[in-house]
């Protein structure tokens, strides 16, 4: 057997924890802004669902990064795992940047036409 159960407990776990948190977070939300009305709600789910849709984005970039790392790892070439670790690092940080940067864009030309 490749892992115990008592490995991938500890492996699923954490797993668990974040997607009850997600969950949780989106429902707090929901009822803290229900008493705003219709709009407020619905703007709320609209931002919770592109949140979700960053964190699948980054998680993704993330495993496939620690594939690289982990293959180089297993290979014994710390070379190539310092060079991968840092490339993932790299790309998140800019992915990461470029996204701030069109959201403050987007909000900064919709302050000025409210203006």
């Amino acid at each position: 057997m490749l892992f115990s159960r008592r490995n991938l407990i500890q492996i699923i776990w954490p797993l668990i924890v974040q997607q009850t948190l997600n969950v949780t977070i989106g429902m707090i939300d929901s009822m803290m802004v229900s008493s705003a009305g219709e709009a407020a709600v619905s703007g709320v789910s609209l931002v919770g669902s592109l949140d979700i849709l960053l964190i699948y984005a980054f998680s993704s970039l993330v495993t496939g990064g620690s594939i690289v790392v982990s293959q180089f790892f297993g290979k014994k070439d710390m070379v190539l795992v310092r060079n991968s670790a840092k490339q993932l690092l790299y790309v998140a940080t800019s992915v990461a940047t470029f996204v701030t940067i069109v959201v403050l864009i987007i909000t900064s030309i919709r302050n000025k036409k409210e203006n």
